[in-house]
């Protein structure tokens, strides 16, 4: 189920627009005087329906979900290059509640298939069975799931494997970048972390002095990103890394307690995992986790 989102965007807004425009606006009020003719060949109906510029860029909405960043990026860029002459300008005014309609359509179909189911995320043998496989905290849309791993090799660590749907975007180039900078911005990783710091405060020594509702995340420079290379498993991947420490004042002012790893992978359809390793700031493993990670890239390239 995971691809048919991105075939939805792919789909259903230039179905949706040409569905709207020969059986709604082909009986309403606006063309009484015949906008339609059964003479005209399908795009001579959408050019009087919307103007022709206009018709052009919602029919190549499958084209924009398949740049990088998608339809949500790339079409607004394509409506207002569309304002930038006078012409453009007047369409709008000549074709302004047509358009209004279409582009309602698109976003409609656009949230829909962004609802659409993501496949279960899972884990390599390695990892045993998940302690959860539900987040209550975690965003109604777009569609996602999150399964979580308690690990002890190669140390005490919670492991997080969430699957999700980016919003207008097919192509999976970008996407992970689009993603971690979504987290950033949003601060989700606060709601999206915290049944992974909890279970991890249980199984060390705060465990009864640690509250989960009140810790803070504080970004650790680096890169962005890391190159997780093993000739022996025949991987060599670039992926968007971030690195923070889990704070909790409580304890004492800025006190870094727990250390986060996040690493993103994105494929066709607009789904992006994203794997998380929560474990003790005072670690002296691999702060990149790389067997954790190698397990995780070699077990989504067999699926």
């Amino acid at each position: 189920m995971s691809h048919w989102g991105g075939l939805g965007i792919l789909i259903l807004p230039p179905l949706g627009f040409i569905v709207y425009s020969h059986f709604w606006l082909k009986y309403s009020i606006h063309n009484e005087g015949g906008v339609f003719s059964k003479d005209e060949n399908l795009f001579s109906s959408l050019e009087n329906a919307f103007g022709g510029e206009f018709a052009k860029i919602a029919i190549s909405a499958p084209l924009l979900a398949l740049l990088p960043l998608g339809v949500l990026a790339w079409g607004p860029i394509a409506l207002i290059i569309g304002f930038c002459s006078k012409e453009g300008r007047e369409n709008w005014t000549n074709y302004k509640e047509s358009r209004i309609m279409a582009i309602t359509i698109i976003l409609a179909t656009i949230i829909i298939s962004a609802a659409l189911p993501v496949s279960q995320p899972n884990g390599p043998v390695e990892w045993g069975e998940p302690f959860a496989k539900e987040n209550p905290d975690a965003a109604i849309w777009p569609s996602s799931e999150v399964f979580l791993w308690l690990s002890y090799e190669p140390e005490i660590m919670v492991i997080s494997h969430t699957t999700t749907r980016i919003p207008g975007v097919a192509h999976s180039y970008l996407a992970d970048e689009l993603t971690a900078k979504i987290i950033e911005i949003t601060g989700a990783d606060d709601k999206r972390l915290k049944m992974a710091v909890e279970r991890m405060s249980q199984e060390t020594i705060l465990a009864g002095a640690f509250d989960p509702e009140r810790f803070e995340l504080v970004e650790i420079p680096s890169e962005g990103e890391h190159i997780y290379k093993s000739e022996e498993r025949g991987i060599e991947e670039s992926l968007v890394a971030s690195r923070h420490y889990v704070t909790y004042d409580s304890l004492l002012p800025g006190t870094e307690v727990l250390e986060v790893l996040t690493v993103h992978m994105s494929e066709m359809g607009g789904i992006v995992h994203t794997l998380t390793i929560v474990k003790l700031a005072f670690s002296i493993g691999d702060i990149w986790s790389e067997a954790v990670v190698m397990q995780w890239i070699e077990h989504l390239e067999l699926q």
